[in-house]
This record gives C-alpha cells, sequence and structure tokens, in this order.
C-alpha cells in the first residue's frame, strides 16, 4: 500500500506516462531459533510393525506340526507317514506363507540395518536373509525322502528327523545368542551352536530311536546317535551352497543306516587286520 501510495503523489496532474516503479523487495524470513528448529515439522510416519517371526525363525522346523508325526511312526506304515508328509508339504505351500509369519531363512553374512529392523530380528540374530521357500518345503521335502528311504527302518528316519529338526534349531538358537569363538571352517559358524547341535542331535535321535525300536541295545542307540549327531554337525555347519535341511538328513540318515547294520563282533574280529 506504501508502494501504491508513493506512486498516486508522484504522478504529475497533467498526465504523462507514470515514473518507473522499482520492484518491491523480496521479504526474508526471519531467524528460527536454533532450541526450536524444525520444531513445526510434522513426524515422520512409523513404520509398519515387523512380521512375527524372530526366534520362531529359527526353532520352527521343530516346533511344527509335522515333528509331532515322529513319536506316531510306531504306529504308523510307511505309506501312511508317507501321506502325513505330503499333507504338510501342502499345507507349507498354501497355508502357512498367509499366516504373516517371516519365514526366510537366516544365514550366516550381515543385513543391512533398515532391512533388519522392517523384520524384527534382533541385533545377534541379524544375517542374510534367503528366500522364503528354502526351509518350509525343502523340511517336509527330506522327511518324505527319510520315509521313503528307510520305509522298512523307520526308527533310522525318525533318529535323523530328530537330528535335522532339533539339532539345526537349537544350534542356530545358541549360536545366535550366546555367539563365541567361530568356527576355523566357517566364519559364519561358532563352536557354541556346533555343540549345541551335538547335544540336542544326540538327545532326540536317542529319544526316538529308543521310542521306535526298543529292541536295540541301549549302548548301540547311544553310541551311533552320538556319532551321528556329530556327523550331522560337520554337515550343517560346513561352507555349501546346499540346504542344511536337505544336506544333514541325507548324510546323517545314510550314516546310522549303516552304523545300525553294523555288527561289534565282526568289527572286533577285523580290528587286527585294520591295523595292518
Amino acid at each position: 500500500f506504501r508502494a501504491a501510495a508513493q506512486v498516486y503523489k508522484r504522478q504529475p496532474r497533467g498526465g504523462g506516462a507514470p515514473p518507473r516503479v522499482p520492484p518491491p523487495r523480496p521479504s526474508t524470513p526471519r531467524p528460527t531459533p536454533a532450541g526450536t528448529a524444525g520444531a513445526s515439522r510434522a513426524p515422520p510416519p512409523r513404520p509398519p510393525p515387523p512380521p512375527r517371526g524372530g526366534l520362531a525363525r529359527r526353532i520352527l522346523p521343530s516346533r511344527d506340526g509335522l515333528s509331532t508325526l515322529a513319536f506316531l511312526l510306531p504306529f504308523l506304515t510307511w505309506i501312511q507317514a508317507a501321506g502325513c508328509a505330503v499333507l504338510a508339504l501342502v499345507f507349507n505351500l498354501l497355508i502357512l506363507p498367509r499366516m504373516g509369519m517371516d519365514l526366510r531363512k537366516i544365514v550366516g553374512g550381515s543385513v543391512s540395518p533398515p532391512e533388519a529392523a522392517a523384520t524384527g530380528m534382533p541385533p545377534t540374530e541379524r544375517g542374510t536373509l534367503e528366500g522364503v521357500w528354502t526351509g518350509i518345503v525343502i523340511y517336509p521335502l527330506s522327511v518324505l525322502a527319510l520315509i521313503l528311504f528307510y520305509r522298512h527302518h523307520l526308527y533310522v528316519a525318525g533318529a535323523a528327523w530328530a537330528i535335522m529338526a532339533l539339532g539345526d534349531g537349537t544350534a542356530g538358537v545358541i549360536g545366535s545368542h550366546l555367539r563365541g569363538p567361530a568356527l576355523p571352517w566357517n566364519r559364519s559358524k561358532t563352536w557354541s551352536g556346533f555343540f549345541g547341535f551335538i547335544v540336542a542331535g544326540t538327545l532326540g535321535s536317542y529319544i526316538l530311536t529308543r521310542w521306535i525300536e526298543p529292541a536295540i541295545p541301549v549302548d548301540k542307540v547311544l553310541l551311533v546317535c552320538l556319532a551321528a549327531a556329530v556327523v550331522g554337525a560337520f554337515v550343517e555347519s560346513a561352507p555349501i551352497r546346499l540346504d542344511d535341511n536337505a544336506s544333514v538328513p541325507l548324510v546323517v540318515g545314510a550314516f546310522m543306516y549303516g552304523a545300525f547294520l553294523m555288527e561289534w563282533s565282526a568289527l572286533e574280529s577285523n580290528l587286527p587286520y585294520l591295523g595292518r
């Protein structure tokens, strides 16, 4: 208004061109105090709630309904047991992904902080996330393979099954929370998880073997289960790309099948020849 009034006063009364008006100066914003900088900004939107998972991702194979089938093996035929494994595979493919759980598998390595925060993973459990299909598909397929391969020796299938489920799950939980020194052949694995695998695998396989086939001598069952758990721990910690839900049961099952067929008397009689 002041600029307009000045223009009106400067106009000559006798007419003529009006004087040139200078453009208005741009207004400069007032300085904001340091303490109130950004106070008027809207708060950033909250991130979406993390999908359910976390610790359950590690121990899901040992807690799902399929693992309870191992205790029913003495009362089922191998065809019935194989049918239950097929149903579990269908359930994992069609229903389990719709339950809102993050079922991706964590392997050694590192995950970026945004991805780790988005998945609700604690700092001690952060590793490389693999695809959702590695665990929930290969696990029931391995169970089905064990039942088909050892259909006439279901105690072998149950023992290898226990080492895969309990050993692998316990190794993941203990290794990610207790940490400790890393294995020399695989820096992403720890000694705590390695020995946790052996202890849990030995106990689980021993219990299932005695439950399914109580006629086998106790000392033989304990020795075979302990040796198989050690073999499974080395296979699980081996730096290979093959999923341990497939490598552990296949190797451990073959080892236990041959170990249970071995007669200690025949082994003792051949020991002198082995030393030559």
